[in-house]
């Protein structure tokens, strides 16, 4: 299955080759002879108009790429940021005695967010005759994050092998409020080598001029 990233690769290559294919005739036609100058439509004239629609085109194809990646991008951040809570949420309702559909649909009227919307959709879905294990499958390929995959995979053994569902969401949850921890603690170092660059760059400069530019004056001073 092409992605939208290689459909737009392998159109704005067939328009690059055909903007350098029809380029390179005009260019043998007027070494030729064959387009008179007085030619209603000039070579640099066509050769323009090409250049601008190869353009256009290509930020057609390209620019909502971007746009739906980045919104995608932060989709997926508020969703991550979300599903802890939700997931307290459902031990809640499960361990007061709920069911799991009873459960998800409880939070869904208590909680707003994309995740709610994502899970209100697949309880749809659920009522209109698709199956329990093939709707949060599909919410888990929407959704794309490997913790909430992970989270689905276990609603759907603990659906299937009767286990408790309220043991299965806490020792869930658990384990998401850990990787969580963990990618904090990451970016928190990663943001200690971010800093280098700029400490090196802007700030030490002016530490060594405030620092020994007196000093240096001094002994300008003294030697000359």
């Amino acid at each position: 299955m092409f992605t939208y990233y290689g459909i737009t690769l392998f159109f704005g290559g067939v328009f690059l080759l055909l903007y350098l294919a029809i380029y390179h005739s005009l260019l043998q036609q007027q070494i030729r002879g064959k387009l008179r100058p007085d030619h209603s439509t000039k070579p640099e004239e066509l050769f323009s108009k090409l250049k601008s629609y190869v353009v256009k085109v290509s930020f057609a194809l390209i620019v909502p790429y971007f746009v739906v990646r980045y919104k995608a991008t932060k989709k997926q951040k508020k969703i991550r940021r979300e599903i802890p809570i939700f997931i307290d949420y459902m031990t809640i309702a499960v361990e007061a005695g709920l069911g799991l559909d009873l459960a998800i649909h409880k939070v869904i009227n208590t909680q707003k967010g994309p995740l709610t919307d994502e899970f209100n959709k697949t309880m749809t879905e659920i009522k209109y005759g698709k199956s329990k294990k093939d709707a949060f499958r599909e919410l888990a390929h929407r959704i794309n994050l490997p913790e909430f995959t992970s989270f689905i995979t276990m609603l759907i053994n603990a659906e299937q092998l009767g286990v408790s569902l309220g043991n299965v969401l806490r020792t869930q949850g658990k384990q998401i409020r850990e990787k969580r921890r963990q990618q904090a603690q990451e970016e928190a170092y990663k943001t200690t080598v971010k800093l280098l660059f700029p400490l090196i760059v802007f700030i030490f400069p002016g530490l060594l001029i405030v620092l020994l530019g007196p000093a240096l004056i001094q002994i300008k001073n003294m030697l000359f």
